[in-house]
């Protein structure tokens, strides 16, 4: 096949380019999609196969105190024991984000990454549940003087549900703890 004149390429115009650019993107953006369904597929299955198989994990976690002393709120460490002494590679939050963020994962060796991604998924679900059973044994406390506190608590539910809301770029499990406490708080 002989190569396109310069008159044959001039024919091409700019807008035409856009769109050939356009669509080529839209296909690179289908296909990342699909990798990354099938990686979270393939993640599960080997998320299974360690918990069924009892797989020890040489990358472990632990909860311990936020240093930013939030009530209730805790920070996931995740390490590795090396003759004897914890190597602490990462040490964040992890109740929000259901993955961990590209910044997280940067920091662990490759070796790792797969344990880590693994690992904060079954630390994000035993954070959730912890923040819920925290989050009910304070609003019990509570409850006995909701009367006086009613529009306080319209006020703060109005104030929290600006700020959790899934349509406002919040977590669906943030929301559901707080409409938890709505009932709760009876209002």
């Amino acid at each position: 096949m002989k190569s396109p004149t310069p008159k044959e390429k001039e024919s091409i115009t700019p807008e035409q380019k856009i769109i050939e650019f356009d669509n080529r993107m839209n296909e690179i953006d289908r296909e990342i999609s699909s990798l990354r369904t099938e990686r979270e597929s393939l993640m599960r299955r080997r998320s299974s196969l360690f918990e069924s198989l009892d797989i020890p994990c040489e990358l472990k976690y632990e909860f311990v105190e936020s240093k930013y002393g939030i009530w209730s709120s805790r920070d996931c460490r995740f390490y590795i024991e090396v003759n004897g002494h914890r190597q602490i590679f990462v040490e964040c939050g992890v109740y929000c984000d259901e993955r961990p963020d590209s910044v997280w994962v940067r920091k662990i060796p490759e070796k790792y990454k797969n344990d880590f991604i693994m690992l904060w998924k079954k630390a994000h679900k035993e954070e959730v549940k912890y923040s819920n059973e925290q989050m009910k044994k304070h609003s019990k406390a509570i409850v006995s003087n909701n009367d006086q506190f009613k529009d306080f608590y319209k006020q703060c539910y109005r104030t929290l549900a600006k700020n959790v809301h899934p349509d406002e770029g919040g977590n669906v499990e943030a929301m559901q703890c707080l409409n938890q406490l709505k009932v709760m708080w009876g209002i």
